[in-house]
């Protein structure tokens, strides 16, 4: 349930909920595990030199930890998920989920009761192909006043941004872009030997597709660029 996360604030996409997370937990190491969205890494890189993934090393009670459900790596589910948010309510480890692939996956539910939450994003970013229009949504349990609330307590927020999303999802539904994409992605993944992930857009790949590893365990292999030019041929 949503219920404990009151506090809404318009982000680009959930990329400024991500800068305001860092910017909140500065003075913790930042974690995350290995395969996770690329912009942390880069942003820890430069600023938080000090991160490190979860695979390397034990949690600490001076951690900060992103979370991405459905996991950016596999599109699903990581498999060390529920032991790492039970770790961080032992520890008080404030975590952010990125629910960014809400809306392109399904098979796929979580207890946002964890203490441990602390930040929830969203986007229509991948369920709308809305990249460009920096369109997002963060969740808190609590206002601290940082930028992104001043912001928001002034009004002062993409306001044609906000018309062009309010116009999708008053016309699309939560699912539109599963329903429409699942049989290509069964397709495509029964041609190229790929398990179809829980989300529409990927399928995972074997040995045979190790270029595309990303630094976990899977190999993710984005089928858009399929789908794209299978809808140009039925067109």
């Amino acid at each position: 349930s949503l219920d404990k996360f009151p506090f809404a604030c318009f982000s680009f996409g959930t990329t400024q909920s991500f800068d305001m997370f860092y910017l909140e937990h500065n003075k913790r190491r930042f974690r995350a595990f290995k395969g996770e969205y690329l912009y942390h890494q880069l942003s820890w890189r430069n600023n938080f030199p000090n991160w490190c993934f979860i695979e390397d090393a034990d949690l600490d009670s001076n951690d900060a930890v992103v979370l991405s459900y459905p996991f950016s790596d596999n599109g699903g589910k990581h498999p060390a998920m529920d032991g790492l948010l039970e770790e961080c309510n032992r520890l008080k480890i404030p975590l952010l989920m990125d629910c960014t692939y809400f809306g392109t996956c399904h098979q796929v539910s979580i207890d946002f009761d964890h203490p441990c939450i602390e930040v929830i994003t969203f986007a229509l970013s991948k369920p709308f192909a809305l990249g460009h229009a920096r369109l997002g949504i963060r969740l808190t349990r609590i206002d601290n006043d940082d930028p992104m609330f001043v912001y928001q307590k002034l009004n002062y927020a993409n306001r044609i941004g906000q018309m062009v999303g309010n116009a999708v999802i008053q016309n699309f539904g939560p699912d539109f872009i599963y329903k429409k994409y699942h049989r290509l992605q069964n397709k495509f993944c029964q041609e190229m030997n790929l398990i179809a992930s829980d989300t529409v857009l990927f399928g995972l790949g074997g040995e045979d597709y190790n270029q595309y590893n990303r630094g976990g365990q899977w190999h993710r292999i984005c089928l858009t660029t399929l789908y794209e030019e299978k809808m140009e041929e039925s067109k």
